[in-house]
């Protein structure tokens, strides 16, 4: 079973730290770059969580606070924008207050409760000619929608991003669950079932679980990797 998460954020474990610093890396040369375009920046993060850890470590929404602000004041772009909204269901109360000394009277974040599956289209429909960039952190992989995916290319963006964290290993453990394979006897898969996500997923061998996976996927062809593993 998975591990008990209720103090998910009581302190900012190793690999959390990896994925800020990666998401901190990327977004500067992202801004700077897009900055050049002279056209508006609309970033989303879809899974903020808190904005900092209980021992004061800064989340995700926090490090693209800091990005845009060191971005906005070097370009030399009249025109520079970026807009930053950030989506959380559980703990928008929280997030607020720790952004509370980000933004002035010209601008302020926007924070938004709520399931970034339900706000996400609505948040979105109006950025016509913005340059997008999305980033999904999620608590468990059903939040991993394919089809949501798709229907953001029907909007007319000037530029798309995404930068999605993608638990393979979580996606995988549930998977041979749903296909009844035994993930246990290879060497390789042992700790998969001590992999920690704070909203996991609950499948079974029904149809309705093999379909949420699809979506998931995009596709069928997990299931063929998957199968590999029996004898």
């Amino acid at each position: 079973m998975p591990k008990d998460n209720r103090n998910f954020f009581e302190k900012k474990k190793d690999w959390s730290e990896i994925k800020d610093t990666l998401l901190g890396a990327y977004l500067k040369p992202y801004f700077q770059k897009i900055l050049t375009t002279r056209l508006p920046v609309f970033y989303v993060d879809c899974f903020s969580g808190k904005g900092r850890f209980e021992d004061g470590k800064p989340g995700s929404p926090i490090i693209a606070l800091n990005v845009r602000k060191e971005c906005m004041a070097s370009t030399k772009s009249e025109k520079a924008s970026i807009d930053m909204c950030f989506i959380d269901l559980n703990y928008a109360p929280e997030l607020e207050m720790n952004l509370r000394d980000y933004g002035d009277f010209r601008w302020k974040p926007i924070i938004i409760s709520g399931k970034y599956e339900e706000k996400i289209i609505e948040v979105l429909e109006n950025k016509r000619n913005y340059n997008v960039f999305l980033y999904i952190d999620p608590y468990g992989i059903q939040a991993l929608d394919s089809e949501l995916f798709d229907r953001f290319s029907k909007f007319a963006f000037a530029s798309f991003e995404m930068l999605i964290n993608f638990n393979s290993f979580g996606f995988f453990r549930e998977a041979c669950r749903v296909l009844k394979v035994d993930y246990t006897k290879d060497v390789a898969l042992t700790d998969l079932d001590d992999l920690i996500e704070y909203s996991p997923i609950h499948v079974d061998s029904s149809q309705k679980s093999v379909e949420l996976l699809n979506k998931i996927a995009a596709g069928t062809y997990w299931q063929d990797i998957v199968n590999d593993l029996n004898p």
